[in-house]
Parts: C-alpha cells; structure tokens; sequence
C-alpha cells in the first residue's frame, strides 16, 4: 500500500515550538503512543509517526495528538522515509514489537540519512549492546529492561536499581556498603545543612554514591557462586520445625557440656568423652551424683536418644524435597520475606533478574513450560513454581502469606488484577506492584481497589527512549535532589581529544564520571583506573550533569559537539 499522509494542526504553547527539525517515530503500539506523548506534550517536539494505518492497535490515539504528521505505510522502505523527508529529521525512533524488523529498518533509513540519530527498540539483549557497531549515532533500548527497575523498587519500597551492560547498579549512601562496591560518587554535602554537590571529589560517610548490587558481587566467580547456591539450597529444603528441633536438642547438650565445665570443675576433654558416651547410651549412673550431675547427665541423655532421630528425620526429609525438586527442575521455595514474581515474560525475567542481582529472595509462578526466565530461574536456582497464580493453591505454595511482595507481571491486564485482588483478599497488608498495560487503567485501579502501586511499561519506559531521542546518547537518568544525572554511552572517535587520553580527564568535579570502559573486544571495564587509555574504537560510559555530557561529547568526537544546553 503506498503511503499516505495526514497532517493534523499543531497547538503547543510558547516555548515549546520544535528544536533542531523534527522526529520520526516508527510504530503503532503503546510504547510508540506514549512515546510520542511524551516527545509532545514534555518536549515540545514535532513528530512524524508512520504508522501501518490509522486502525492498527494504538495508530488512532497517537494521531489525535497535537503537533503529530501521520503517514500510513504498511512497509518501512526507502520510499516511506522519502516521504517522511528523513534527510531533515533530527531523529528516528523505531519501536516496532520485532527486532528484526526494527534492524532492517534502521539500514535502510541509513541509507536516506547516513547521519541519522537512531533509536531502536531492541530486546536481544546482545545485540542490544553492539548494535553501536553498525551505525554512526545510535542507541539500542529495551523497554522491559527500562521499566523493571521500577518494578524492583516499588516491590522493595527502596530507589530504582540501574541496569547497565553485565551490571545491576543502586544508590545508597557510603556508609550502607561495602568500599570496593562503590563505582564513584554521585552528591554529597560539605555541610549537613549546606547545598547539595553534584559528582563531588570527596570521600565522606554520608554522601550519596552509585554501587554495584550485593547479589552480583557475591555470586561474581565460580566457586562463590557453587557457595552461594550451597547455603541457599541447605536454608531452603530443611523444614523449619525440624530445624528448631535439632537447634533445641544440640543446645541442650552443649549446655550440659557448659555446666560440667564452669560448674563442676570437669576438664573439657573428659565432658566431651563423658557426653558422647552418655549419648550413645553408655552413661553409668553413679548414686554419689549430686543433683546437678544427675540431671546434666539425664538431660544429656534424652536429648541425645532424641537428637539421633529428629537429624534423621531432617535427612530424610531433605533428600525427599530434593528429589522432588530435581523432578521439578526448580529450587525450593522460600518460607519468608521473598518477592514473588508471576509471569516470567520479557518484563518477569528482568524483574527477576535484577532482584537476584540486589541479592533478593524472589520465587517465580509460571504457567507454561517455555517462558523466557525459565532458563534464568534453572541457572541461578530460583525456585518457581508451575502453576495458575490467579488460583489460591498455587499462591499458598510460594508462601504468600510469608512473602515480602508479590509482582503480578503477565502479559494479559485482566489475569494481572485477577492475581492482585486474590491476594489482597487474603492477606489484606500485602504489599502489590501491579502491571497494566493501559497507563489510564493502572492509576484508577491503584486508587479505587487500593493496590500498593501499578505500573505501565510503556508509560515508564516512554521517558527514556524520549530522551535517548532528544539528548543523543543517554541511556538512563538518576535523580538526585531536583536535579537529573544522565548516564551516557559514548565512541571514542579517531582524531577525538579523549582519544590517547587517561580516564582522569574525563573526571571533572560537579561536572562528570567515567564510570566504564569498553575496549574492542566488547568487554567493559567497570571503574577503570584513572591512568587508563582511552583508545580509537572504544566506547565510554560516563554519569554527567547535562553540562558535563556535553563537553564530553565534543571531545568524544572529532567532529564538533552540540552545544551546551546547561543544567
């Protein structure tokens, strides 16, 4: 079908005109609505959306936007983006539901506009992160790896985490981790009452600072990783009450042994003799025992006649769970203070992931046999669970009435609430981080069903693709105080001023971080040494006010930089 145009009037207020040529935006999905939305209504931008037609899914909403030119095409040729006039845009969104089809796209429109910013919606997390490689200005996201950091932090009731490239980072304040977890500084006071400083130089207790999560830390090698599933799996399959009943028993002993020692006078070798006999049912009694003797002796005794079976017991039943588990092909399930997560799609996984990255307990519920995080839950040893969560059985099995949230994550709105008010009608205190697709939905159903909190992927994700759009290569913000730090992925050009430069010169105080380094062999280096190179041919990341980013991109770049927008 040729394309066709339809041109709506633009109403922005004053002030709000467009900057810089306009953007185009490829899709009709709700991302591509609220994507737009935002370029719009926050940005003041003008935007061509070029849609498969008006009545494809959200095509009819984005086209009863202000300041929006609608071209319908069912195919993104060369031809379409000459329609489009992409020589003079500023820049091109594609945020179709196929990668494929976003990759085959973005060539051809490179073709139109060599030079073209592009940004593309990519969820293969590989290429997502080399996809850079293809072409000259461009930034690949994914909008479940956006949203999820949301997701993670309302369930936890604690600031987002960040999802970068091999890395899930926090914010937290010096003193609440460890030094080597620190990756640098993001503000601090000099006074307790004075102003805030951005990226300051400083090392105090109480500065606010970026840090890699605990759970990525501990589960970084091999054998701390073997480790680290060993306790798991013990503190998971041993019953409680069995637990506290081997405790009780063994307390009981050691006590007596204490009481030989400090009270009686004996010589540890000879307790530890006498109470292993005693145990195995060779005490002799003596009547010239005191009280205390006998009854030392005769608590060793019995605790000991029981101690044999209840480890037994606890034995048995480990090896039963753990068959159990082998044929479920899933860890065992959490008694308390987990985050349950249904749904182990694109959103699910993450939301997972980034959870075991903080070093969280989380137990997942899916109901088919091939969802994306399955093999995730297999690798790390997160339990899940089989099952319909909208049935209660399903959600007693992972302990709801124990747990610390519960994520309801599907991609279907009506089984998302299903699951939600289930639950709070069982245990009304429970804390609730709902997904719904439509942003409208999530708000009125947070407010009249009392949910903790809901979410719209689309309408978090929204934000950042906007201004990975707007302000070029940004792939994330962390806010702080009133003000915005942007973590940006930039090359370090042939002829550029950082190229042949140490780190350090990219460290400016208030100003920016070079918080990573990619060499050529696509592996980053995370808080690189000041003294470090920065070749032609790699890549920087870097935390920088949007003053700071801008002097960076001028040196990363032999060509000159945009100009300063301030902060």
């Amino acid at each position: 079908m040729p394309p066709t145009r339809r041109v709506l009037p633009i109403s922005l207020p004053f002030g709000q005109r467009p900057r810089r040529g306009r953007i185009v935006v490829c899709g009709a999905n709700q991302l591509a609505y609220r994507l737009v939305e935002e370029l719009t209504t926050r940005h003041g931008e003008s935007v061509v959306a070029i849609v498969p037609s008006i009545g494809h899914n959200r095509a009819g909403d984005i086209a009863e936007l202000d300041g929006v030119e609608i071209i319908e095409s069912s195919r993104l040729d060369v031809k379409v983006f000459e329609k489009a006039d992409l020589r003079t845009a500023r820049s091109l969104a594609l945020v179709a539901d196929d990668d494929v089809g976003n990759l085959h796209a973005a060539l051809r429109a490179q073709e139109v506009s060599p030079k073209l910013r592009l940004v593309i919606r990519m969820s293969n997390a590989n290429l997502r992160y080399r996809i850079h490689e293809l072409f000259a200005d461009c930034t690949a996201l994914h909008d479940a790896s956006t949203a999820a950091p949301a997701f993670v932090a309302a369930a936890l009731d604690r600031p987002a985490p960040i999802r970068l490239p091999t890395r899930t980072l926090i914010t937290a304040r010096r003193r609440d981790v460890p030094a080597d977890s620190v990756v640098c500084a993001l503000a601090g006071t000099a006074e307790p009452t004075g102003p805030l400083s951005l990226l300051p130089n400083r090392n105090r207790p109480d500065d606010l600072v970026l840090a890699t999560a605990d759970g990525q830390r501990e589960r970084s090698g091999p054998r701390a990783r073997t480790s680290y599933r060993m306790r798991q799996a013990l503190r998971r399959s041993v019953r409680r009450g069995l637990a506290i009943a081997v405790g009780v028993l063994l307390g009981l002993i050691v006590l007596g042994i204490v009481l030989r020692v400090g009270v009686l006078g004996d010589p540890l070798g000879f307790s530890l003799y006498d109470t292993v006999l005693t145990i195995a049912g060779a005490g002799d009694p003596d009547r010239g025992y005191s009280g205390l003797e006998e009854a030392i002796q005769a608590v060793t005794m019995i605790g000991g006649v029981a101690l044999i079976p209840a480890i037994t017991a606890a034995l048995v039943d480990w090896v039963v769970r753990a068959r159990l588990t082998a044929a479920q092909h899933s860890a065992p399930v959490y008694r308390e203070g987990h985050v349950i997560v249904t749904g182990l799609g694109d959103v699910g996984e993450r939301i997972v992931r980034q959870l075991d990255d903080m070093g969280e307990r989380v137990v997942a519920i899916e109901s088919g046999e091939d969802g994306p995080g399955l093999a995730l839950c297999r690798e790390r040893g997160i339990p899940v669970i089989h099952g319909d969560a909208t049935r209660s059985d399903v959600l007693s099995q992972a302990n709801l009435h124990s747990c610390r949230a519960l994520v309801p994550v599907t991609s279907d709105d009506v089984t998302n609430l299903e699951i939600a008010l289930n639950a709070t009608a069982t245990r009304a205190d429970l804390r609730v981080v709902l997904r719904l697709f439509d942003a409208d939905l999530a708000a009125r159903v947070e407010e009249q069903f009392g949910i903790t909190t809901s979410r719209s992927v689309a309408y978090l994700a929204a934000p950042v693709f906007a201004a990975a759009l707007v302000e070029r290569q940004v792939i994330n913000t962390i806010p702080v105080g009133r003000r915005v730090l942007v973590i940006a992925d930039l090359p370090v050009s042939a002829g550029a001023q950082l190229a042949g430069q140490a780190v350090r010169i990219g460290n400016v105080a208030g100003e920016s971080r070079v918080i990573a380094l990619r060499g050529t062999d696509g592996e980053w280096t995370w808080a690189p040494a000041l003294e470090l190179r920065m070749r032609a041919g790699q890549r920087i990341m870097v935390l920088a006010t949007r003053a700071g980013l801008g002097r960076l991109l001028a040196a990363s770049d032999e060509s000159p930089g945009t100009p300063d927008d301030g902060d």
